[in-house]
């Protein structure tokens, strides 16, 4: 952890704060990645930009809601909220789970982990969601325009979706009367995808069979609320998430592969990397500049001009060095992407270009993201995993870099230490007595030394004794001609 003036990234924590994040974002401009608290991303969609990366919480809680909505699930099928009013003794009512027709809305973490637990019942499933893509454990998909076909004939209507434009109040009157008269709605989403009025006519009337409501608009719920007291619903205060509950969440199910696993590319903490909405070192030229690819020379001129004045110099008065840096750098990246689009030219070979690689990329599973408006445009489903893989000896290599890194400096000081120690301090040599200073010494062939007189052949001059950590005098050398723990500043004779 470091100050934010030194950071790239940053983990936000307040959950319900989305001015404050903003406000933390104007005075530090150079973060790159923003890590949201939530899977769902609809309260800071003011704050959200194309100059950075940003991540959400998604798939940590979708175990925890996913068994929240069997819970409901079951609860209203089986007439539990009704039986835990009463006062009496009442008849038997209630529906199996058991074969029924469950429509969820949302092809994401929670519906995935959802109908991994309908399986056992043998539902008949039925998935709402933006592309019409196959789903493993569901009988049918329908795309967001199609949606009004799953309420039809449907038991039990699941709502696990993404709050965007499109699906606000997705679930009012039509919906409603479309569903049977021992429909169960069941929301785990947000309390804005239906109509609390409609829904509370409905319940009235008793068009559909009940809600079990885990959200509702507003939220909290008033005192008083009609929904408080309808015997067919059952409300919890947004409890399908809890912060205790997100341990459970990251242990991964049977077969599946935990999220932290060798060979996953590294980030520069030596952390697997995280999954973002979009990957910043392959961004285009027209994501630098925040324009779509088929936005005219004008309105990309515009956007070029904003971020320019944005990170001029001057703009940047009280920065740190780290944050002029960045700016720089995000300048270089604006100018070049500007130089290309700019000129008709070089632009229709750059569009050119990026078709060419498109046509030539290979299927997969990763898969850029689509962030035209659209329904569920910015659901959790659609974050992928971009940082790639890395197998075999290369992937354990990068996964054990950082020790190998700490272990060769622990070596290297070693090695320098006792090489520095060895020049300072030679190797002690057996005198017949310690010498002292002023006296001279005939080093023998051997690890021996004897003192002899000054006024004849000699071989060593000790002109002083030293503590150890002393320095000698300028033109003698040092020796270490005893083994008191002194070293002998000598000159030769």
């Amino acid at each position: 952890m470091v100050a934010p003036t030194d950071a790239s990234a940053a983990v936000w924590t307040q959950a319900d704060d989305p001015a404050g994040l903003a406000a933390f974002l104007a005075a530090h401009p150079h973060l790159e990645w923003v890590q949201l608290p939530w899977a769902g991303v609809e309260p800071y969609l003011s704050v959200l930009d194309r100059d950075r990366a940003w991540s959400c919480a998604k798939g940590v809680y979708a175990e925890p809601v996913a068994e929240h909505a069997l819970a409901l699930l079951l609860a209203g099928f089986r007439h539990l909220g009704g039986y835990s009013r009463a006062s009496t003794w009442t008849e038997g009512v209630g529906q199996n789970l058991l074969g029924a027709n469950v429509a969820i809305y949302g092809g994401g973490g929670i519906a995935e982990a959802l109908i991994r637990l309908l399986g056992p019942f043998g539902c008949r499933i039925t998935v709402v969601r933006r592309r019409e893509a196959p789903m493993e454990g569901v009988d049918r998909v329908l795309a967001a325009d199609r949606h009004h076909e799953a309420l039809a004939g449907a038991d039990a209507v699941v709502l696990a979706l993404a709050l965007v434009d499109d699906t606000v109040g997705i679930v009012g009157s039509p919906e409603l009367e479309l569903m049977g008269r021992h429909t169960w709605l069941v929301n785990v989403a947000r309390g804005a995808h239906v109509q609390t009025d409609a829904l509370v006519d409905a319940l009235r009337s008793e068009a559909i069979g009940g809600a079990a409501l885990d959200v509702t608009d507003p939220e909290p719920l008033p005192d008083g609320h009609p929904l408080w007291s309808m015997p067919n619903v059952i409300i919890t205060p947004h409890t399908a998430n809890t912060k205790a509950m997100a341990p459970a969440a990251r242990r991964p199910h049977r077969g599946e592969r935990p999220a932290l696993r060798r060979g996953r590319a590294l980030g520069r903490d030596g952390r697997p990397r995280p999954r973002l909405l979009r990957e910043r070192t392959t961004a285009t030229h027209y994501e630098r500049l925040g324009v779509r690819p088929s936005a005219s020379t004008a309105e990309i001129r515009a956007a070029y001009r904003a971020l320019a004045q944005r990170l001029h110099p001057d703009r940047l008065t009280g920065a740190s060095d780290a944050e002029r840096s960045l700016a720089e750098r995000r300048m270089r990246e604006i100018n070049e992407s500007w130089d290309v689009v700019r000129d008709p030219a070089r632009r229709q070979a750059y569009d050119e270009a990026r078709r060419g690689q498109r046509a030539d990329a290979p299927a997969g599973p990763s898969r850029p993201v689509d962030a035209s408006p659209g329904w569920g445009a910015v659901g959790e489903e659609d974050l992928v995993e971009v940082a790639p893989e890395i197998h075999g000896i290369a992937g354990m290599v990068v996964q054990h870099l950082p020790w190998v890194v700490v272990l060769v400096a622990l070596a290297a000081i070693f090695v320098g230490t006792a090489y520095a120690t060895s020049r300072r301090t030679p190797a002690t040599s057996a005198v017949d007595r310690t010498a002292a200073a002023g006296e001279c010494v005939d080093v023998s062939p051997g690890p021996s030394t004897t003192v002899v007189p000054c006024d004849g052949p000699h071989d060593l001059e000790i002109v002083t004794r030293v503590d150890i950590a002393a320095d000698c005098p300028t033109g003698t050398e040092v020796r270490r001609l005893a083994g008191d723990g002194r070293l002998d500043c000598v000159r030769e004779g």
